[in-house]
């Protein structure tokens, strides 16, 4: 695990309060939660970019319709396959690392 450092950051009683109710649910620290979401959103502060989480899952839900409708059309033997792939795709390569 890389070195860590202290420093100081002040939130506002209600982002604790979230911290710590993800830091509860998921068994770490709020400490932990923190640096979690930070190495989250730092890729895309990096690029220059701001996060619309609400288009981001609206894009993410059309495209994932907008395929199922495809699939049932073209190869519906197929979809229900390939829905659990993805699932379990999911849950392999973007599952919270705990």
């Amino acid at each position: 695990m890389a070195r860590l450092i202290q420093f100081g950051l002040s939130i506002t009683r209600a982002q604790d309060d979230r911290l710590k109710a993800i830091a509860e649910r998921d068994g770490s620290s709020r400490a932990e939660v923190a640096r979690r979401l930070i190495e989250i959103a730092l890729p895309f502060v990096d690029g220059g970019l701001g996060i619309d989480f609400a288009r981001l899952v609206t894009i993410l839900e059309f495209c994932s319709l907008a395929q199922d409708c495809i699939m049932q059309k073209v190869a519906p033997e197929e979809a229900d396959r390939l829905l659990a792939l993805a699932i379990t795709n999911a849950k392999k390569y973007h599952a919270a690392q705990r």
